[in-house]
């Protein structure tokens, strides 16, 4: 398993995926509550700590959104060694959302910076991200 792990990307990922699936499934089955179930005041808006909730819940749902959609435009583009423009990518979701130039690379900044172990960057292109003074304007899943 873990060989597989190691070598298929696709594999990880998915595995990856299915692992925060089930620990979700597993904190909502210990509160509680079902992964839909919310209180009356939730629902309602009427509690006192809800617009905090609401925020936090939308941007962790765009976050993941924002992750899959990444990946997939990844697994879509990538030449035979995994390899793939920034820029390409920014095109392809581009034509499902509208992200400004500097939105979508901050947006991308920011999810390989928390999954360092899940992305590669490598310098070069037209547009990306600026490291240490480096444009890297290419990316591949690990």
């Amino acid at each position: 398993m873990q060989s597989l792990l190691n070598s298929d990307p696709k594999f990880r990922l998915i595995y990856d995926s299915l692992r925060s699936l089930e620990k979700s499934l597993l904190n909502s089955t210990l509160s509680g509550s079902a992964p839909n179930e919310t209180s009356e005041p939730e629902k309602l808006g009427n509690g006192p700590d809800t617009p905090a909730i609401i925020v936090a819940e939308s941007e962790s749902t765009d976050t993941a959104e924002f992750m899959r959609e990444f990946d997939d435009a990844i697994a879509e583009n990538s030449n035979s060694i995994g390899w793939v423009e920034l820029e390409k990518i920014k095109r392809d979701l581009s034509s499902k959302h509208i992200y400004q130039r500097n939105d979508f690379y901050n947006r991308v900044k920011q999810l390989i910076e928390k999954n360092t172990e899940r992305y590669e960057l490598s310098t070069g292109g037209n547009e990306g991200i600026m490291i240490r003074g480096l444009l890297h304007g290419f990316v591949r899943c690990i």
